[in-house]
């Protein structure tokens, strides 16, 4: 059975001298293969029901299988207008994820060791993401600080911006404070944050993390990684810890 935005089984067979042909098992197929082909050269060579197979040139095997067990692991939320991936949900059933209460007990009861884990988790996990790697820049959503004494979406961004040696900068501001968003549908809450943040500098043809603790509905994400692009920004992907509804993959 596929569990709908989870990619559930992959191959990798050498063609050639640095040609992978990848063929990916998923709910959603054209969305994994579009996020494969978004990090290495090729092509998309068929797709049907739930599989796609990708041929990729001019790249490294071990690359590729990283990038697949990152993909086989954690949670695609949507690719447009830009990939968002977290850890995993935040809530399973009736009570949250281990993962899900590291990020409750950080950013609501303050507990230092609880923020602690979730960076190391954050970090070991999301540092498999080429486009982690090959960024200019790690930046985190705004937020309020709640418990600890940093909003936790920042410390995320310092501790992965450390482990991959990519400069860490808080750009995004708010240029005027938003109207209350909690429980706001989906397309309320996107119009509510159209032009609430901006970058503070210029980022022409910069690579951009965007990195978050808990994603909602996904809107304050695409409205700080719009910021992001109107700044110059020519790529942004953007990564969080947990999110908080059941998704399906969003094209």
């Amino acid at each position: 059975m596929l569990d709908d935005g989870w990619p559930i089984w992959s191959s990798v067979e050498d063609r050639s001298p640095n040609v992978l042909r990848v063929k990916i098992r998923a709910a959603i197929p054209e969305a994994y293969a579009g996020v494969l082909l978004d990090e290495f050269s090729g092509r998309l060579l068929e797709s049907y029901r739930h599989t796609a197979i990708v041929e990729l040139v001019e790249v490294a095997s071990h690359d590729v299988l990283g990038f697949l067990e990152f993909m086989r692991t954690s949670k695609l939320l949507m690719t447009s207008p830009i990939a968002t991936w977290t850890l995993t949900d935040h809530s399973e059933g009736t009570g949250r994820t281990p993962t899900g209460q590291l990020v409750y007990d950080a950013k609501y009861q303050g507990d230092v060791a609880a923020a602690e884990q979730l960076a190391i988790e954050f970090c070991q996990r999301m540092v498999r993401h080429p486009a982690v790697t090959s960024s200019d820049l790690v930046v985190p959503v705004p937020g309020r600080a709640h418990a600890l004494s940093e909003p936790l979406a920042m410390l995320l961004a310092r501790k992965l911006s450390a482990a991959v040696d990519v400069k860490y900068d808080s750009v995004v501001k708010k240029t005027s404070p938003s109207a209350p968003i909690k429980n706001t549908p989906l397309a309320d809450r996107e119009q509510l944050l159209k032009g609430v943040f901006r970058s503070s500098v210029d980022l022409g043809n910069k690579r951009v993390t965007v990195v978050d603790d808990l994603v909602q509905t996904g809107s304050t994400v695409k409205a700080v990684s719009e910021a992001l692009m109107k700044a110059g920004a020519v790529r942004v992907v953007a990564l969080a810890a947990t999110a908080a509804r059941p998704w399906s993959v969003a094209m």
